[in-house]
């Protein structure tokens, strides 16, 4: 794994609704290591080391977080988000992040030495997607004191309906995003993204965080409150969510990850 410099090459994949802002996101997601030594607060020592010397002052990384498994189908599961301004900034990050880790740790073995030392709390395996921004983010309003709680949704974006369009499909989000979710004060931040880089075009992420597991609950019936509220005649409301829906398939899937609050910018 490289621990400075994300490098990714290959074909952008396009997709032609729910267009991007220019900012991306990349989410690496690594792996506990099934055999270390480790202690949890040896890992929390060498990844707070790192992040402070080497992601804190980093001024092309405009966010970043570090999440592990809650509720997920893999319990070895440590995303690593990053944010960037644009697809220049991820290159840029990478030459500057090794600038830093050579002022931090000067001498070459200490660099190796720290390398090793990071590797042992992690397996050999680790994958790499960079998402789009979407437009209607509800971005945290400060820096979390403790830990939160991360829900995230994947849908998968449909064919074309009939009549559809990227100005249809912006609207309506916009409509939905601004009148329920950004209304929803369960809903500490919310950042949709879509696929850029990756293995499924499709792939339409919706990220909560909020601050506890039982809020989960709660933001889905304050979601069907403020729905009610904005849509109170259900001709109107049917009418309206069979317009949205028709630019998803029906599938989605959830996942529930802790964030680390030690590691966030």
């Amino acid at each position: 794994m490289n621990y400075f410099k994300l490098s990714l090459l290959g074909l952008v994949g396009l997709v032609l609704f729910f267009p991007a802002q220019s900012q991306l996101i990349t989410i690496s997601t690594a792996h506990w290591s099934a055999d270390t030594t480790g202690s949890i607060e040896g890992w929390y020592e060498v990844e707070t080391e790192i992040h402070e010397k080497t992601v804190v002052p980093n001024e092309k990384i405009t966010g970043a977080w570090t999440l592990y498994h809650y509720y997920t189908d893999d319990n070895s599961e440590i995303l690593f988000v990053n944010m960037y301004e644009d697809w220049n900034a991820i290159d840029e990050a990478g030459k500057i992040g090794g600038e830093l880790a050579e002022k931090a740790w000067k001498k070459e073995e200490d660099r190796q030495a720290l390398g090793k030392k990071r590797s042992k709390y992690y397996s050999t395996m680790h994958s790499d997607e960079i998402y789009s921004a979407l437009p209607n983010a509800k971005p945290l309003a400060q820096k979390p004191d403790s830990g939160l709680i991360v829900y995230m949704q994947k849908f998968r974006i449909a064919r074309t309906p009939e009549g559809g369009s990227t100005d249809e499909i912006m609207k309506l989000s916009e409509e939905f995003d601004k009148n329920v979710i950004h209304k929803n004060d369960m809903i500490l931040g919310y950042y949709p993204m879509r696929h850029f880089y990756g293995a499924d075009s499709r792939d339409l992420i919706k990220v909560y965080i909020l601050k506890s597991l039982a809020d989960v609950e709660k933001m889905a019936d304050k979601n069907r409150e403020l729905v009610m509220a904005y849509w109170p005649d259900e001709e109107k409301r049917k009418a309206f969510f069979k317009k949205y829906n028709a630019y998803t398939e029906s599938w989605h899937g959830d996942a529930i990850y802790s964030m680390e609050a030690k590691l966030y910018k």
